[in-house]
């Protein structure tokens, strides 16, 4: 019974995540729950397994329909796999709800700048010369880096928002840049757990099938219905992170 309920939320974290990013949000705490014996590295690899398979879904799905732009796809992943390292260093020395509350302040206010501006997002234009679209998508992949590692939670929704911020893409075109940059750096970190025997195969493998065929709706479904629907879905995953970040760091501290 704990099997199938987690692999109809690994279906359900696929549609979400391939459309808006946020599917961490429903399988991680959902694997907590229910396989409370599990030690937390293996809860994340089986996460990251499932994640990863879906995600690799979307990206394909996107990158057979949509022009992809490679040069920003490229700088983006390499940047985001050195830092994410870097970023893991870095999380064991700061307290966690000093950066849990960082990034909360960091969503509400792109929160307020996207429901303030109408048309944000849904305009695909690349405003900037060869020499920005280098720097920036280098310096958005140093951050992301971090961010990944850091607080794992939200992050793809995270990149989607800096990339419609600082790059100029729409809604659609972002998140199918990050559902492909997502592999990137998600391969690595679930190399190692891989190597150092943190996955839990017999959960992970029909959860990924499941979330894989999450994943592959929400794309289609995202290119079907376009920039518009993304913006609305991404702005509900946003705020649903928000409320998360808001209890975790003022309710269940107390």
């Amino acid at each position: 019974m704990e099997l199938l309920l987690l692999c109809f939320i690994a279906f359900a974290a696929g549609w979400m995540d391939a459309i808006a990013g946020g599917g961490a949000m429903l399988q991680l705490p959902a694997l907590f729950v229910l396989l409370p014996q599990t030690t937390a590295a293996t809860i994340i690899g089986i996460n990251k397994f499932s994640s990863v398979s879906g995600q690799l879904g979307a990206a394909i799905q996107y990158i057979r329909r949509l022009p992809m732009q490679w040069r920003i796809v490229l700088l983006l992943s390499l940047t985001t796999v050195l830092f994410a390292w870097l970023g893991t260093v870095v999380m064991v020395a700061l307290p966690d709800r000093l950066l849990r509350l960082l990034i909360l302040i960091a969503l509400v206010c792109v929160t307020l700048f996207t429901l303030l501006r109408k048309n944000f997002g849904t305009v695909h234009q690349l405003p900037y010369g060869p020499l920005r679209l280098t720097i920036i998508p280098l310096t958005l992949g140093v951050f992301f880096g971090f961010q990944d590692a850091l607080v794992p939670v939200g992050s793809s929704t995270i990149l989607i928002l800096l990339l419609v911020s600082f790059v100029g893409f729409d809604f659609l075109n972002a998140t199918a840049t990050a559902k492909v940059v997502n592999v990137a750096s998600n391969i690595t970190a679930l190399t190692y757990l891989a190597s150092t025997n943190h996955i839990l195969y017999g959960v992970a493998i029909p959860m990924a099938i499941c979330n894989l065929a999450g994943s592959v709706l929400g794309a289609r479904m995202a290119m079907a219905r376009g920039s518009r629907f993304v913006r609305l879905l991404f702005l509900l995953v946003v705020n649903l992170i928000i409320l998360k970040f808001a209890y975790d760091i003022f309710i269940a501290q107390l």
